[in-house]
C-alpha cells in the first residue's frame, strides 16, 4: 500500500531544504521491505537526513538506498531481537508520526 505526506513547515536554507511533515500510514503494513517514501513525495529532489520521531509505540527508521520508512516495535516473542519490524499487512492506520527532513 502506501503512506501519505502532508507538510506542516517548510523553510529554504539557501541550497538546502528543510521540512516538517507528518507521516501517515495505512491499514497494510508492507513488512518486509517498508513503505515507499521518495524525495519527490516529500517535495525534494535529493533527502540527506531523515529524523522520523517515535509515536504509539513504534520506532521508524529512513532507508536511504531503497527509498522506504521501516517500522518497528518491540516484539517479546522474537529472542535475542530488540526491535522486530511491524509484520506484513499489519494495519497502522491510526499512525501518524512527524519527521524533520533535509535535502535539496
Amino acid at each position: 500500500m502506501a503512506v501519505s505526506v502532508s507538510t506542516v513547515h517548510t523553510n529554504d536554507e539557501g541550497a538546502r531544504k528543510v521540512a516538517t511533515v507528518d507521516i501517515t500510514f495505512d491499514d497494510s503494513y508492507t513488512g518486509s521491505g517498508g513503505e515507499a517514501l521518495t524525495p519527490a513525495t516529500l517535495g525534494f529532489v535529493t533527502l540527506t537526513r531523515v529524523d522520523i520521531d517515535p509515536t504509539d509505540g513504534y520506532v521508524f527508521e529512513y532507508d536511504y538506498a531503497n527509498e522506504k520508512v521501516l517500522a518497528y516495535w518491540v516484539d517479546t516473542s522474537t529472542d535475542g531481537a530488540p526491535l522486530a519490524q511491524v509484520g506484513n499487512t499489519t494495519d497502522l492506520s491510526s499512525v501518524v508520526a512527524r519527521a524533520a527532513v533535509t535535502g535539496t
